[in-house]
């Protein structure tokens, strides 16, 4: 479908955080604005990066521009009273889309990317999906607790039952706008804000009956069976490098 379209062809964008040693020779640094985050020289569909959910496990995900990896980030930045960068994290977007969906994604892939907008065959599944269910979450890592990931986990058959015709993706994101919708109308006088900016109790309290079941997990073996697990790539705070985490 035309969404995901856009984000799959779209350059791999990030948020650059403050402890990277290594600039990627494909990055590009924007020449305007908070300069939060870069964007690398390739599309999102032709980079992955290494990930974890707690139903999934170790996986290889594909690296989206989203905005949110770049609002983050500008979020959590700290600087001097002379303006300079004291902190910022490393954050992006690690989708892995559902095998119908990469084998679209690999049917578009053979016709060179020309072949988006004109296939009439797109359609958005909903009712007609018998089974599956989506994680979806903010997976933190550092080298106090290795990985911890909170977040939804929705299946197809709770999703149907809390809002009919829907699927566990659409129900999430909806839950999430609906949530800001009436953060907005509680709160008319607060202007055009980023999501970060919101109170996350309350937006919680509207969205938590559509999420499905909330939960975290700590994952401290995390990078531990990395092809580079042991070696000097791997080796104190250099773990954390973004390098190691592409694909």
């Amino acid at each position: 479908v035309d969404a995901f379209i856009g984000e799959v062809v779209q350059p791999c964008e990030l948020g650059w955080g403050s402890h990277e040693l290594n600039f990627p020779a494909d990055g590009v640094e924007h020449s305007s604005g908070s300069q939060s985050a870069i964007y690398l020289s390739r599309m999102g569909a032709t980079q992955k990066v290494r990930s974890w959910t707690p139903r999934g496990g170790p996986q290889h995900a594909y690296l989206f521009a989203h905005d949110e990896s770049v609002s983050i980030t500008n979020y959590f930045t700290r600087r001097n009273k002379e303006g300079e960068i004291l902190y910022k994290p490393t954050v992006y977007f690690a989708y892995q889309p559902c095998p119908d969906a990469v084998v679209s994604l690999n049917e578009l892939w053979g016709t060179e990317w020309q072949g988006f907008g004109a296939d009439e065959r797109t359609r958005v599944l909903l009712s007609d999906i018998s089974c599956g269910q989506e994680e979806m979450g903010a997976l933190l890592l550092g080298p106090e607790w290795g990985a911890y990931w909170f977040g939804s986990d929705i299946t197809i058959d709770q999703a149907n039952t809390l809002a009919p015709h829907s699927n566990a993706t659409t129900l999430q994101v909806t839950s999430a706008a609906l949530a800001g919708i009436v953060w907005a109308l509680e709160n008319p006088r607060r202007g055009i804000v980023e999501p970060e900016e919101l109170d996350f109790k309350r937006i919680l309290e509207v969205a938590s009956p559509y999420l499905g079941t909330l939960h975290g997990k700590y994952f401290p073996q995390f990078l531990g069976n990395h092809p580079l697990a042991g070696k000097p790539q791997l080796a104190g705070e250099n773990k954390w490098q973004f390098a190691n985490f592409r694909v």
